[in-house]
């Protein structure tokens, strides 16, 4: 029941971060900026709240059923609604309250950034993907570079999320900060490389995000979750 758990809520926050995926694609691509910030198109954050709100909120409504025969308890829906509602507030406020130190954090991150993606360059040179291998989207979106941002994200939504679903707030907070910050890395080189198999950078793009919503929700779910199961008062 855990990892079935862990599934949906990483196909909710997939869902969402596709939907961060076009948006990001629909204001980079023809741009002529040089530093695009993927926390910059806010609509993600309404998606991802929403998309993944909704995995969390359903999950949440099967411990508020007594039975497989029973309706849900009342309270249910409003539990949902306050799922929602906090976490795309909680959303909101993690992508505006690190992009006031975006530029310090993207600085300071790209100088690591070569040395945790470093380990996949040989594999990449040997099989021929050199250059694929890559935590940046063309033309200039240097998503891999902005894991510190990721990482405080992840931080405050970990504590939302923590909150919202009653649950220990240091192991929801590790897990996704922890895993959004992977997941900005894993998202761009394994976009880059379907991308690349299709010739499309807008399929680039969308796998990119989808992939970095799947792995955040996927540890998010281990977070939040303690025996496979969701504390309810």
């Amino acid at each position: 029941m855990a990892n079935k758990n862990k599934l949906i809520v990483a196909l909710g926050f997939g869902v969402g971060g596709a939907l961060w995926g076009l948006e990001a694609y629909r204001g980079t691509v023809g741009s002529d900026e040089v530093f695009t910030n993927p926390f910059s198109y806010i609509l993600g954050s309404v998606a991802l709240a929403i998309c993944g709100g909704i995995a969390l909120a359903y999950i949440k409504s099967l411990t508020l059923l007594p039975s497989r025969l029973s309706y849900p308890k009342r309270g249910g829906a409003r539990e949902g609604v306050k799922i929602i509602g906090l976490g795309l507030i909680g959303w909101v406020v993690a992508f505006a309250l690190p992009a006031v130190w975006a530029y310090e954090l993207f600085l300071f991150g790209s100088v690591f950034t070569p040395f945790l993606v470093g380990i996949l360059v040989i594999p990449a040179e040997t099989m021929g993907l050199n250059g694929v291998i890559n935590p940046i989207l063309n033309p200039s979106f240097m998503v891999g570079n902005f894991w510190l941002e990721f990482l405080i994200t992840g931080v405050i939504i970990g504590l939302i999320y923590a909150l919202v679903m009653k649950t220990k707030i240091l192991k929801a907070v590790l897990y996704s900060a922890g895993g959004f910050a992977l997941a900005s890395l894993l998202g761009p080189i394994l976009g880059n490389l379907i991308g690349n198999i299709f010739g499309s950078l807008f399929i680039s793009y969308i796998s990119t995000f989808t992939i970095i919503g799947v792995v955040f929700g996927f540890f998010l779910g281990a977070g939040v979750f303690s025996r496979g199961k969701i504390e309810v008062t």
